[in-house]
C-alpha cells in the first residue's frame, strides 16, 4: 500500500520514554539548601512512593520555541494496553544521596521528590 503525496507522516513516541522522561535525574543550578544555607547544585529524581487504583495521565504535547513561542507537537504517542510500572517505584535513599532537613521554610522537596546535593 502506497502513501497519498498529502499524507501526514507523524513522529510515534513510546510511552514508555515519556515516564523515562519523567523519572530521569534533573540537575537544578542555583538550589537554596536548608541544609548547609546556601546555594549550590542538586539533583532532582521522582519516582512512586504508592501506585493508585486508576492511573489517569495528560499529555502535554508542546514545547517552548526559541521566540518563546509555545508550539503543539505533532507526534503519537503509542501507549500500550498493559503496563508495568515497577521501574517507578521508589526505593528509598541510594547510596551517596542526601535528604535535605525537614520543616525548612525554603525546603523544595514534595511529594516523593529527593535532592542530592553536588
Amino acid at each position: 500500500m502506497y502513501r497519498k503525496a498529502d499524507d501526514i507522516v507523524r513522529a510515534k513516541i513510546p510511552f514508555t520514554a515519556c515516564l523515562s522522561s519523567l523519572t530521569s535525574p534533573v540537575v537544578i543550578d542555583d538550589f537554596f539548601s536548608t541544609a548547609i544555607n546556601d546555594k549550590c547544585s542538586a539533583t532532582k529524581t521522582t519516582h512512586f512512593a504508592t501506585f493508585p487504583d486508576y492511573l489517569m495521565i495528560q499529555l502535554n504535547k508542546f514545547t517552548i520555541g526559541s521566540d518563546w513561542v509555545p508550539q503543539k507537537l505533532d507526534v503519537l504517542v503509542d501507549v500500550p494496553q498493559q503496563l508495568s510500572l515497577d521501574d517507578l517505584k521508589g526505593k528509598g535513599s541510594l547510596p551517596g544521596e542526601i535528604e535535605l532537613p525537614e520543616g525548612g521554610a525554603t525546603q523544595v522537596a514534595t511529594g516523593n521528590s529527593l535532592f542530592v546535593m553536588s
